[in-house]
């Protein structure tokens, strides 16, 4: 569905900007189902 994805594409951007964690660490995150 089109929630699921637009919480997917906003989580790296708040992350990065609430908790300072680099993209390059969430890639690791992104691979997690």
């Amino acid at each position: 569905s089109w929630g699921a994805y637009g919480l997917l594409s906003w989580l790296p951007s708040f992350f990065r900007d609430a908790y300072g964690v680099e993209l390059a660490r969430l890639g690791r995150f992104a691979v997690l189902p």
